[in-house]
């Protein structure tokens, strides 16, 4: 008998200023002995994320992940081992997405006198996909390619003794390209950061030094090979005062923010962005002023509005204290809120800079740790510039003995999901992480979603959700299946129909681009994606919004 699986997600809007206060809820994601820090994390597209951090319970430091979820922690207790212990390993490690559901870490170590990177790609089980060695250069960086390899960028030293920034390519089976330049220019060139450009590419940051520090950008194609020369200054009036922070926004353009003192040379920084897609600026070449106002505004932290502009957050001393403010600048450059940004607390008192994460729907979740007890707390504003928890955000967790560096990552229901370093445990460090509904509610407690039926041996999800331009559709089978996929409207209509394919165990990802089955734009609503096979069913909802 043929059984129909209905796949329905809905996505609830904050609607409250629910403060939440209290440490019962929080995750215990490593507890294990001697110290665990410096968390990082990334959304797991499925409603959970993979945590890694540094860990030294084997009396070396090693790399450790987790894989959450709502329900709790999914791999081995206190986590899977990344690395061996080795005290010539070099953090931080690099922490991304693999783009397919896994996850991509990339490190480097000293070992017998020799510096190694290495590479591995785990699947959402646990298991390892593939792991790449080769010589090389200290902190590797990975953006995935979107078929399963991944693009390798790193600096290393030229027999003069200048440093000058690498890549090679990694293919699906872990197999490596040799090695090739993608800026060769005179001073040195350290420390890069990618990311992946949604095509097959990446974007390439690193900084620059040629009498003064000034972060440059490359934009590098699927074969690791440079497209803008040796690369673009992002600040050409080398006023640069900070690292830069970048995301990738849904039009494939990269967006950068940085402190900049070029207002007052050798005075207090202001924040600055610059939007890139070609081999120039989008915005003013110089950068686009986010915040000008008095004291000196530094760690901003940048997301995607999902319309071609962003939103920013940063520390900013002009009250006295030091506060938390956030801009929203337009596809065009110009900025939506008050002149120099709107304050997202009232009383706080920052002891991290910000980290930020879009809630889906043209806004942004900012957190950070407050010396109001040592606790985590998260504020969510709107695309309008409204904040959605509150005058003071929410306190994730307010446990003794302080949490610090909080990590971020979207549960694609416009909420969030935290990871922090915790000092409760008085003999060491531990990883604890958090869960915030969309209305602030702090929760890590397991509950059944009633807009959302599972039956045994399938599950699926969509992120984003609500969407505005695309969305992945991923379906998870406990055994291999042929799944058809539709959807239809709120009154049954079918809109898409996609052909019936044979699907692996696991992780299979369907995109679905706002679009009917002629390409025709659909309107603004509620839709329902049904699948279907011969043993089990699910049932989820999507919101488009436009």
């Amino acid at each position: 008998m043929r059984r129909c699986i209905t796949l329905i997600v809905l996505s609830t809007l904050g609607m409250g200023s629910t403060v939440s206060s209290g440490h019962g809820d929080d995750m215990v994601v490593c507890s294990a002995t001697e110290h665990q820090y410096g968390p990082s994390i990334v959304s797991d597209d499925m409603g959970g994320a993979y945590v890694v951090w540094s860990d030294l319970r084997n009396g070396a430091r090693a790399y450790y992940a987790q894989r959450i979820a709502r329900s709790g922690v999914q791999w081995t207790s206190d986590g899977l081992p990344v690395s061996t212990p080795n005290n010539g390993a070099e953090a931080p490690p690099s922490v991304s997405t693999d783009g397919l559901g896994g996850l991509l870490v990339a490190w480097s170590e000293i070992t017998n006198g020799q510096r190694l990177m290495f590479t591995r790609r785990l699947a959402p089980s646990g298991n390892t996909v593939w792991m790449a060695q080769y010589p090389g250069g200290p902190a590797p960086t990975a953006a995935h390619n979107g078929a399963g390899g991944a693009l390798m960028m790193w600096h290393d030293y030229t027999p003069s003794w200048f440093a000058d920034v690498y890549a090679r390519t990694v293919n699906e089976t872990g197999y490596a390209s040799l090695n090739r330049v993608i800026c060769s220019a005179s001073g040195d060139q350290f420390w890069p950061k990618a990311l992946p450009d949604g095509l097959g590419g990446a974007f390439v940051t690193w900084d620059d030094v040629g009498g003064f520090i000034v972060t440059f950008v490359q934009h590098v194609n699927a074969s690791a090979f440079p497209m803008w020369g040796n690369g673009i200054s992002i600040s050409p009036t080398q006023t640069q005062d900070g690292p830069a922070r970048m995301v990738v926004d849904d039009q494939h353009h990269l967006i950068l923010a940085w402190p900049d003192t070029r207002n007052e040379p050798w005075g207090p920084s202001d924040v600055f962005v610059q939007r890139m897609g070609t081999s120039s600026a989008s915005w003013d070449s110089n950068g686009v002023a986010v915040c000008t106002a008095m004291g000196s505004q530094t760690g901003p932290s940048v997301v995607s509005d999902g319309t071609g502009g962003a939103i920013v957050a940063w520390h900013d001393p002009r009250s006295g204290a030091s506060r938390l403010f956030a801009q929203r600048v337009d596809v065009t450059g110009t900025t939506q809120w008050l002149t120099d940004g709107i304050p997202l607390c009232g009383e706080c008192v920052l002891r991290s800079m910000p980290e930020i994460v879009s809630d889906g729907t043209g806004g942004a979740i900012v957190t950070w740790s407050d010396q109001r007890g040592g606790d985590v707390y998260a504020q969510k504003v709107t695309a309008a510039g409204q904040l959605a928890w509150g005058p003071e955000g929410v306190r994730v967790s307010s446990a003794p003995g302080g949490q610090n560096e909080p990590k971020i990552a979207p549960d694609g229901s416009g909420g969030a999901i935290l990871v922090w370093t915790d000092g409760r445990d008085s003999a060491d460090l531990d990883i604890y992480a958090g869960f915030i509904d969309s209305d602030g509610t702090v929760t890590r407690v397991a509950s059944v979603d009633k807009d959302r039926h599972t039956s045994q041996g399938i599950d699926v999800r969509v992120s984003p959700n609500p969407l505005r331009t695309s969305s992945s559709i991923v379906i998870r089978l406990s055994q291999p299946a042929m799944v058809g996929v539709h959807m239809t409207d709120l009154s049954g209509r079918i809109v898409l129909r996609r052909a019936e394919q044979e699907m692996a165990s696991g992780l299979t990802t369907v995109q679905w681009n706002g679009q009917d089955s002629h390409g025709r734009r659909l309107p603004a609503g509620m839709y329902f994606v049904v699948a279907t096979t011969r043993e089990s069913s699910t049932t989820t909802r999507v919101a488009l919004v436009r």
